[in-house]
């Protein structure tokens, strides 16, 4: 959070169907990180992404 003095933290409940959920548990452990840090990777890169296609 040190990065981003301005941001709040958010807690997010995402219901993922079962075999979507086991898929990022093995995508996180072959990158040898948790499924949350895995999701916040996605999640910050989907946010960046849209904010760049926002700015055109």
């Amino acid at each position: 959070m040190a990065e981003f003095p301005h941001a709040s933290r958010v807690n997010v409940t995402l219901d993922l169907p079962l075999d979507v959920y086991r898929r990022l548990e093995q995508q996180a452990r072959y990158m040898s990180v948790t499924v949350e840090a895995l999701l916040k990777t996605i999640l910050a890169q989907q946010l960046y992404e849209s904010s760049l296609r926002n700015m055109d």
